[in-house]
């Protein structure tokens, strides 16, 4: 029986988990430091073993990786290079949801010497988001159509039910990863310009999205949308941007975060003892710029200042330590007010807006957007996990049946990779649904 080797117990790995136990015919060993955490996602599954492994020991992964067919890597992106360089001493293949390190993409030789496939970026963003684009492209340019403009947003946010804090918005795991891309500098190609933005001023380009259904939302750039040009073969394109969503009010409000000093990731020693001392002493209004007030108003220094004492900020509870991270303590305190209650859903939104000209009819042009939404089930798994776990369970099984005949370090964007995957999770029920009209 072949079989497969899951690190990582955490957040995503149940769903890729039951998918390989319930759809297909191996045995999965899943790995974590913590066994009891693997112990409850193998649940007894006669095809299934839970094993307590601690990543930093070299010999121990050897060990498990030398009796599987491929290796599914859910650890921390900072750990898929290390589990890469195994399967390449092992010779197995590797499959992870995160983005293409540069030390991954420096294996594709050693990869495709040896036969392996390394896939990474077979979650959903990235993931879903490269297939579907790439599929519609691809589908596009058959039909002679020209793409001039491809603008595409996605975001994990609770679902309308479940915004009930003065964010809208809450976590499924540490914060940290949001809060540093709050400052990430951003650059994208609009309206045939380079638009580069400083960490400091994403939220100035954030704009109005309209999802039907959810009416309109936030989105702004998401890092370096242009390399994606080449990706996706979009020579002709004049306007590409990849950007995050949320709902209203999240971009002037971490903006004024962001002013305050609270997303700084420096360590530090205050003078202070308590939450409410390092508030009135660290927060200063003086510190929001006149662009972020005419931009945002006043008022939204108000609602800033209502978040932060929901938060706990205003109050004489202890701080954690005399020496901390301002970003370290929001992301504490927001872990502890903004997790998703048992009963609550989450939900996903990925769409793709494309503008197409027709070749043999220059003036002729359509807006087509392809959207989906996925929402969590109450007390199961999460919309996230799911759409990060099933992609990259369904890619798995592929590369082990060996449907896949491409080599060394990719990501899915050939038709062999997404489309398989595509249907198989229309048959579960996950879809695009695609909306045309005029362009105006």
């Amino acid at each position: 029986m072949k079989e497969i080797l899951v690190l990582g117990a955490g957040f995503v790995a149940r769903p890729l988990v039951r998918y390989i136990l319930d759809e297909t015919p191996f045995f999965v060993t899943l790995a974590d430091i913590n066994l009891s955490a693997a112990q409850r996602i193998i649940d007894n599954h006669p095809r299934g073993r839970a094993l307590q492994l601690d990543i930093r020991e070299p010999g121990a992964l050897r060990q498990q990786v030398r009796r599987t067919e491929a290796v599914v890597s859910l650890l921390p992106r900072i750990f898929h290079d290390q589990v890469a360089l195994v399967c390449l001493e092992e010779k197995k293949h590797l499959v992870t949801t995160s983005y293409v390190s540069a030390t991954m993409r420096q294996l594709n030789e050693e990869a495709k010497s040896k036969g392996l496939l390394f896939l990474n970026e077979v979650g959903v963003d990235p993931g879903l988001d490269h297939m579907e684009a790439v599929r519609f492209i691809n589908e596009a340019k058959a039909q002679g159509k020209k793409i001039i403009s491809f603008v595409s947003y996605c975001g994990g946010l609770p679902a309308p039910e479940a915004r009930n804090n003065p964010f809208n918005y809450k976590f499924s795991w540490s914060p940290q990863g949001v809060l540093q891309a709050c400052q990430r500098e951003a650059h994208y190609l609009w309206q045939g310009r380079v638009v580069e933005v400083r960490g400091q001023d994403l939220f100035f380009h954030c704009q109005p999205i309209s999802i039907d259904q959810f009416g309109v939302l936030e989105g702004y750039p998401n890092g370096d949308s242009l390399p994606y040009q080449a990706l996706y073969h979009l020579p002709e394109v004049s306007t590409l941007l990849r950007g995050t969503l949320r709902y209203p009010g999240w971009c002037g409000l971490m903006q004024i975060i962001k002013e305050y000093g609270l997303l700084q990731g420096e360590e530090r020693n205050w003078p202070v003892e308590t939450f409410l001392e390092f508030s009135k002493n660290f927060l200063n209004d003086k510190k929001i710029s006149k662009a972020t007030i005419k931009k945002w108003g006043q008022e939204t220094i108000l609602r800033a200042h209502q978040a932060l004492e929901w938060l706990g900020f205003f109050q004489p509870e202890p701080l954690p330590s005399s020496t901390f991270a301002p970003q370290a303590l929001l992301a504490q305190r927001m872990m502890a007010k903004m997790q998703y209650l048992p009963e609550e859903r989450d939900m996903v939104i990925l769409q793709h807006k494309f503008e197409l000209e027709d070749k043999s009819e220059k003036n002729k042009r359509q807006v087509i957007s392809s959207t989906l939404v996925e929402f969590g089930q109450p007390d199961g798994d999460s919309a996230m996990s799911r759409l990060v776990g099933l992609p990259a369970a369904i890619a798995t099984q592929l590369v082990v049946e060996e449907k896949i005949n491409l080599t060394g370090v990719h990501i899915p964007v050939h038709p062999q990779i997404y489309q398989p995957i595509l249907n198989q999770l229309s048959r579960l029920g996950i879809n695009f649904i695609t909306e045309v009209r005029p362009a105006t």
